[in-house]
């Protein structure tokens, strides 16, 4: 049977995915002993310093996560690359990625999960100012937006790596340039922000409807080698394409072989391509290795099948 005290307990833990703190519970009129008895027992386990799980411990994600929040204490969020895994368009693995709204934190201050609860390491990133602009809630998570997570991230990436998180945020309709240039410019010095700047202002709104990173580095391609901007992810002769430019009569297909490598997608691409000709339209394939390490060798095809003058381009 449950008591009044555990049902206070679950009923907390309930609406933050299972977890809670001591000074929540303690809010709630549990007190310090009923808290300290139930660990004993198992009944709370603990996941950080004041911060308890109900079970056996954090198993999901945003579990794991709002456990990392509570444990950094009033004013902390979700950043960096939790915050892009929360937002979806990023992952992150091992370690959790914490922003504190005050500019002082001691390494023996970090909380560190313990061992029974299968939480992650915490990252405690401090700033000297965290604007509420700055901040919102995801899943109930509180956690950095996408436009200063973008920017958080811009100081940390390395090679492509900013490009494919902004990439992936475009696709996911994430992107708002107004707001991804009014944080940029408030932050004038600040590491990386140069690249995110390069990004906001070549981006193209036509890409953000591309369902693939592989889509979306086509498309690019296509604008560096000023070939015409094609419409993407259009319905031709009953089919769904990847790219298509109808007065030319030109469709392509992006290919990776991760999707395409099997017998039964070979005789399908292959029976798509025969009605497409079928219905007046040339179709080109592109592998993923091409287009992402030959685009001169994809641009000089595509050019061809365009009857585009290449002394022109």
């Amino acid at each position: 049977m449950i008591d009044s005290t555990d049902a206070l307990i679950g009923q907390l833990a309930t609406g933050q995915y299972s977890v809670a703190s001591r000074e929540q519970l303690i809010e709630a009129g549990v007190a310090p002993s009923l808290i300290d008895s139930r660990v004993k027992r198992g009944r709370l386990i603990p996941a950080y310093p004041g911060v308890y799980s109900l079970g056996r411990g954090i198993e999901l994600k945003h579990s794991r996560w709002m456990a990392a929040v509570l444990a950094c204490g009033e004013g902390s969020v979700l950043c960096r690359h939790s915050a892009a895994d929360l937002w979806g368009f990023g992952t992150s693995k091992g370690q959790v990625h914490v922003l504190r709204g005050f500019n002082r934190v001691k390494l023996s201050e970090v909380p560190q999960p313990s061992a029974r609860s299968g939480a992650d390491r915490l990252a405690v990133h401090r700033t000297r100012h965290l604007p509420a602009s700055d901040c919102t809630f995801v899943d109930d998570i509180p956690v950095t937006t996408v436009e200063r997570t973008l920017l958080d991230l811009a100081r940390v990436s390395g090679p492509g790596q900013l490009e494919r998180w902004f990439d992936e945020a475009a696709r996911l309709g994430l992107i708002d340039l107004r707001r991804l240039r009014a944080v940029s410019s408030a932050k004038p010095g600040w590491a990386g922000v140069g690249k995110l700047r390069e990004l906001i202002e070549s981006w193209d709104p036509t890409i953000a409807s591309s369902r693939s990173r592989l889509e979306l580095k086509f498309v690019q391609l296509c604008e560096r080698a000023s070939i015409p901007k094609p419409e993407v992810n259009s319905r031709l002769a009953g089919y769904e394409v990847d790219m298509v430019w109808r007065s030319r009569r030109v469709a392509v297909e992006v290919d990776s072989y991760r999707f395409h490598g099997d017998r039964q997608a070979f005789e399908k691409d292959r029976a798509r391509d025969a009605d497409l000709a079928l219905a007046g339209f040339r179709v080109l394939r592109f592998t993923d290795r091409k287009i992402l390490f030959e685009p001169e060798f994809v641009a000089s095809r595509l050019r061809g099948a365009l009857r585009l003058d290449e002394s022109r381009v």
